[in-house]
């Protein structure tokens, strides 16, 4: 039970990692992170997860295609 909790307890703590340097990153660099075609995750779900707005996902791509 104790390794067990042990492992959740570092589990957790690189979650923590991960999660801080994600908020870190530019905005330019989580667009580049979206996968439009992932076939498991939705564009709106990949935004949520890293911390994008959708707007600002969609707003570089309609300025691209222009």
């Amino acid at each position: 039970m104790r390794r067990e909790r042990d492992r959740l307890y570092r589990k957790v703590g690189q979650l923590h990692v991960d999660v801080d340097r994600l908020t870190r990153l530019m905005v330019s660099e989580k667009r580049a992170m979206i996968e439009p075609e992932h076939t498991r995750l939705s564009v709106r779900r990949q935004c949520e997860l890293i911390g994008l707005s959708r707007s600002s996902y969609y707003r570089v791509a309609k300025l691209e295609t222009e």
